[in-house]
């Protein structure tokens, strides 16, 4: 099953991460407070470790918690199984519901606007999967978990015929190949084991941490505002029918915009998290694309305990489209893990 194209995602360093981290200690935990659609928090786990993740966008969270699920957590036994449950998604006749309405070029919505998020026929299809999951969740035929797994596995088929750049901040405006495509729903593979692991949905700065643990942060680090640049995914996972306005049909966001994604108060809001933490142990992932400097950053750490600083280089940059993948060609990046042993 593809994955969610997700800005900031540490999937392409989960291994290097791990190997900073090491081998979990009896009971100590592995804190994911910015889990995002979770790469890290599946790689902790498939290292042993027992993962308590969290993220302020319910997508993320879901996301999250579908990679920590093993198979004995989503059997399905009321609707036959995994595969069977995705194929009955599949197979559903499409409706015209909210997504047909507002993310599609029908202009059925208030302000009669075309949004070529998705085709029509997707779009229709998007509204039966998710009236359906909704439909087994209030009949009691599936667990929180399985209910989480599905409407995960449908982020992941939308976004694989989204036509976008990689997030939803717009869409294009010729319609792509891959957007004409029908949506198909996937079962992904899940857990071989079933591990006790816990996701929440808070503000990041309400979570609790343990003195015996290992806490991991990759906080945002440029202006760009997740809960606006998924939005779309946002609405599927919360499952409603939010007044959306303008040309990008942008659900109520505000409330969940991040001050790590502005320059005057990442430093100050970051320094606070990290005082704030019980653990013994942090790593701290940043990007040298970030509003603060390495020096800030050594500094205010240095003064929290002893700091070690990690880096890799050669990493291309995040780009939406096509026009800024020719011109940052030839632009990298570094990435840094700041490992933080408390006194």
């Amino acid at each position: 099953m593809g994955s969610i194209r997700y800005i900031g995602s540490k999937a392409r360093l989960t291994n290097w991460i791990m190997e900073i981290a090491g081998s979990p200690s009896k009971g100590c935990l592995f804190h994911d407070l910015f889990s995002g659609t979770g790469a890290v928090s599946e790689a902790a786990a498939m290292n042993k470790w027992r993962v308590s993740a969290n993220d302020i966008l319910l997508s993320a969270a879901m996301q999250t918690k579908a990679r920590l699920l093993s198979r004995e957590e989503a059997s399905f036994v009321k609707l036959g199984g995994y595969e069977v449950a995705a194929e009955t998604l599949n197979r559903l006749p499409a409706i015209e519901g909210f997504f047909f309405r507002e993310y599609t070029d029908s202009c059925r919505n208030s302000d009669n606007q075309p949004r070529g998020y998705f085709s029509i026929p997707n779009g229709k299809k998007i509204d039966a999967m998710r009236a359906k999951i909704s439909e087994w969740q209030r009949a009691g035929q599936i667990a929180e978990g399985e209910h989480a797994l599905l409407l995960s596995d449908l982020m992941t088929a939308a976004n694989a015929v989204a036509n976008t750049a990689g997030t939803y901040g717009c869409f294009l405006r010729k319609t792509t190949q891959g957007a004409l495509a029908e949506i198909y729903l996937t079962p992904r593979k899940l857990l071989t084991s079933k591990g006790d692991h816990v996701v929440s949905n808070t503000d990041v700065f309400d979570v609790s941490t343990q003195t015996n643990s290992l806490t991991y942060l990759d906080p945002p680090y440029t202006k760009r505002q997740y809960a606006a640049y998924y939005h779309i995914l946002e609405t599927i996972a919360h499952e409603d029918y939010p007044t959306v306005s303008g040309i990008t049909g942008l659900r109520p966001w505000k409330e969940k915009s991040s001050l790590f994604c502005h320059k005057a108060h990442a430093l100050v809001t970051l320094e606070k998290l990290v005082r704030g933490i019980k653990s013994k142990r942090i790593l701290l992932s940043y990007s040298s694309d970030g509003h603060i400097s390495m020096e800030e950053m050594r500094s205010f750490l240095k003064a929290e305990g002893e700091l070690k600083v990690h880096e890799s280089s050669g990493f291309k940059r995040y780009t939406p489209n096509e026009k800024a993948r020719i011109s940052s060609a030839n632009k990298t990046l570094t990435e840094f893990i700041f490992e933080l042993s408390r006194r």
